[in-house]
């Protein structure tokens, strides 16, 4: 913990040095900042490390930095983008497993197929999650092509045109 000169450990002046789950330090200051949506919803905002009295633009970089790790981090977002890459390449309804396969690829970093290792090790590597998606077995497979319920689900229109 850093601490400023004239204040105790655990003032609101106090800066933690974290080591999160990834191996990555964040730093912290000791306040809780939270905003009330109409008096119903109260959401607290991630702890922050900003100096309020003489902002600079790196403090801004940070700040930013630091937000964007945090909504990339959270828990929703590898199964969010995982199973929007999966539509993008051709598969509009992914089976839950297929999309699980990816997220794993996505989280670790890594992919590993036929004894070929594709990515960095590193958290969202879209090497790793490409090659995810092109060479599980739910893309490859010609069983999966017959099936009514998989594949693209055409536009409405383009469905009656085409009838």
């Amino acid at each position: 913990a850093f601490v400023s000169s004239g204040s105790g450990i655990g003032s609101k002046s106090t800066i933690f040095k974290v080591t999160d789950e990834y191996g990555k330090a964040v730093f912290f200051k000791n306040m809780v900042s939270a905003i009330s949506l109409g008096g119903v919803y109260e959401v607290r905002n991630p702890p922050t490390f900003i100096n309020l009295v003489k902002p600079e633009l790196r403090d801004v970089e940070y700040e930013v930095d630091a937000f964007l790790t945090h909504l990339v981090r959270y828990q929703s977002t590898a199964p969010f983008i995982c199973k929007k890459l999966v539509q993008y390449h051709g598969i509009s309804n992914p089976s839950p497993g297929f999309v699980q396969r990816v997220v794993e690829a996505f989280i670790s970093g890594s992919f590993t197929s036929g004894g070929v290792t594709f990515g960095s090790n590193k958290y969202g590597d879209l090497k790793a999650v490409t090659a995810a998606i092109t060479l599980d077995q739910e893309s490859l497979s010609p069983v999966v092509d017959e099936d009514p319920v998989s594949g693209n689900v055409r536009e409405p229109l383009l469905k009656v045109m085409q009838f």
